[in-house]
């Protein structure tokens, strides 16, 4: 009898069915066996910003008589204008006070004759906001009418143009913070988010627009250099330009499944969709004219979806079940190797069964990775590498949730990557960054209080003694292992028990041969199963949020290898059986990322599904935060 139901069965973590039967396993405990216990619970409903605030303070005053301008400037700051309240981030308020006061309240941007050259590098870095994945709109002073406006119509009105001038402040340090820590706050959109975005400091931003003539120059150097968000950029750059040389491509139409070696006049779009994609080349078919060749590239009759082919209508074999289009060996319709070969890279990245077949799954994939999508999906990965560390640090390691795959990287360059289990959407493997500080072989796994209590806990009170026979120990609170018969487990209880439970180093132990620790509140950490059939399957969200590592042992070789340690010494670790823990001398970062765009080894962005729903709950977040900053 398992500790879930009669007919279910365990492997080490993973759960199979058996044949309507209880079949006794040594291994029962482990169906989702991870340390993490984060418990079932329900993510935050929705997403509130911060408020803005004004920016009026009546009690400023100089000692000095002032200039018109300046003089306009402090009654702006003073609030004199009472048909206008200029509203900014609340942290920003009392830095912007002090910055007028301490320049006597001269104008940074605006002068007698209008805008300088320096406000009009500001306005041109915040006019190509949507370049970095922001939204230009947001950074429009209200005195304005474009970024192309050079506020010649005011320039003889003194209290608009010192409007103009604290506008111009505040908008440029909305631009900075959000360029450096995003606009959206990651620890208020979910609780499974743990990140420390580092806005940049007011204070220091005011003293470097006072200094510099080059502001966006400055703003520029704000944005994440990671690669990965240089790739996003450029992706989002060149899907742009996409869009606005062309209509949004149609969908691709639903219909009969398309097999390798058919012919379909949907393989046409499907071509164009791979090529755009970078899955597959662009075919170069030979003209009329055999001297001469025209790439599909440069060919728009080649590439448009809807072009039928004026070559003979040709009946295809009964077993092809269709028909084909002229040569099939040289026609667009023809579902040939190379293509197969293409698809099946993009049922790889997009985490549905790699079989090479074009059934409704793999067509919905498609439509859903239009250009529209891929633009809105890089505008919230964007967002989500501005929460992240600037530095990732020379040598770390990258798991990312939605891919399910590890990823470590020394000096920019990948030196191993492996397969992954993550947490279930119920128990989801939070995002946060940390330092690898321990290797532990032949780990104890020590069960969390919330396995403990609503799955064992159950089977406990109707059988003491399961636990003993299935090699699991129960400790006392003073760290005495005890007979489990001798617990009288009707009277425990609530959230958590006075003991301790679990399952000593071997074969059939859930973490299995080795865990790679890095200390942190949430109780996550990576480590080996003994459920290999799960690294099969595409989608792999499976745990209780801890990271479960496809052959640790090999990740186990990358980490300790600047510890001198050998592939043997570590296979000789494990063997001996013994529990034991390495603390690294050359600690590595960890970054437990959740990003659904990321380029791959060759720097082409790969899109992936939104397992936990963190993609449509940052749109919502961004959308919110629009409306609250206007």
């Amino acid at each position: 009898m398992s500790f879930f139901t009669s007919q279910e069965r365990v492997r080490g973590d993973d759960l199979y069915r058996s044949r309507g039967r209880a079949v006794r396993q040594r291994t029962a405990p482990q169906a989702n066996a991870n340390v993490s216990g984060i418990p079932d619970v329900k993510d935050y409903d929705g997403y509130t910003p911060e408020p803005l605030v004004a920016l009026r303070d009546r009690a400023l005053e100089s000692d000095t008589e002032l200039e018109p301008l300046p003089a306009a400037v402090l009654d702006t700051l003073r609030g004199a204008q009472e048909d206008v309240t200029l509203r900014l981030r609340k942290e920003h308020r009392q830095p912007v006070l002090d910055f007028y006061a301490e320049r006597d309240f001269a104008p940074l941007w605006v002068g007698d004759y209008g805008l300088s050259i320096r406000a009009r590098r500001l306005l041109d870095m915040m006019a190509r906001a949507d370049e970095e994945g922001l939204e230009a709109d947001q950074y429009l002073p209200a005195s304005l009418t474009s970024f192309d406006d050079d506020a010649t119509l005011i320039v003889d009105d003194e209290d608009a143009l010192a409007r103009l001038d604290v506008e111009l402040t505040i908008k440029a340090l909305r631009y900075a913070h959000d360029a450096s820590a995003g606009r959206v706050d990651p620890n208020k959109l979910t609780r499974y988010n743990d990140l420390k975005p580092r806005p940049i400091d007011a204070t220091s931003a005011l003293a470097e627009f006072q200094r510099t003539v080059r502001p966006d120059s400055y703003l520029a150097a704000l944005h994440p250099t990671h690669p990965a968000y240089k790739a996003m950029r450029a992706a989002l750059a060149e899907l742009r330009a996409n869009l606005s040389e062309s209509a949004e491509q149609a969908p691709i139409p639903e219909g009969r499944i398309i097999r390798p070696g058919m012919s379909d006049p949907r393989i046409a779009q499907i071509r164009k969709r791979l090529e755009r994609m970078k899955l597959l080349q662009p075919r170069i078919e030979p003209s009329r004219n055999p001297v001469d060749y025209v790439s599909a590239e440069t060919d728009d009759t080649a590439m448009d979806p809807d072009y039928v082919s004026m070559d003979p209508v040709v009946e295809g074999p009964a077993e092809t079940g269709g028909t084909t289009y002229g040569d099939t060996a040289h026609s667009d319709t023809a579902y040939d190797d190379e293509v197969v070969e293409a698809v099946r890279t993009f049922q790889k990245h997009a985490g549905i069964g790699i079989d090479g077949i074009i059934g409704p799954r793999t067509l919905a994939a498609f439509n859903n990775r239009s250009d529209t999508s891929k633009i809105e999906q890089l505008v919230l990965n964007m967002e989500r590498m501005r929460w992240m560390p600037r530095d990732f640090g020379d040598r770390y390691v990258l798991v990312n949730q939605p891919a399910f795959e590890l990823r470590v990287y020394d000096d920019g360059e990948v030196i191993h990557t492996a397969r992954v289990v993550v947490g279930k959407p119920r128990n989801q493997t939070p995002a946060f960054s940390d330092t690898i500080r321990i290797v532990e072989f032949n780990p104890y796994w020590n069960v969390p209080q919330s396995i403990a209590v609503n799955e064992m806990l159950p089977q406990l009170r109707r059988d003491p003694g399961y636990l003993a026979r299935q090699g699991y120990q129960v400790l006392n609170s003073n760290g005495h292992v005890i007979n489990s018969r001798a617990v009288n487990w009707w009277r425990m209880g609530g959230r958590r028990l006075p003991v301790r439970i679990r399952q000593p180093p071997g074969r059939s132990n859930a973490l299995g041969e080795v865990k790679f620790l890095f200390p942190n509140k949430h109780a996550v950490y990576l480590h080996d199963t003994p459920a290999k059939k799960l690294f099969e399957r595409n989608a792999r969200a499976f745990s209780h949020g801890c990271v479960r590592v496809q052959n640790a042992r090999e990740f186990a070789d990358v980490l300790l290898k600047p510890e001198g340690w050998t592939p043997n010494r570590i296979a000789q670790a494990i063997g001996n059986g013994r529990n034991q823990s390495l603390k690294l001398d050359h600690k590595i970062n960890v970054h437990l990322v959740y990003l659904t765009a990321w380029p791959d080894e060759d720097g082409v962005i790969r899109y992936r599904n939104d397992i936990y729903g963190r993609d449509a709950r940052l749109e919502r977040a961004l959308g919110t935060g629009r409306v609250a900053m206007r």
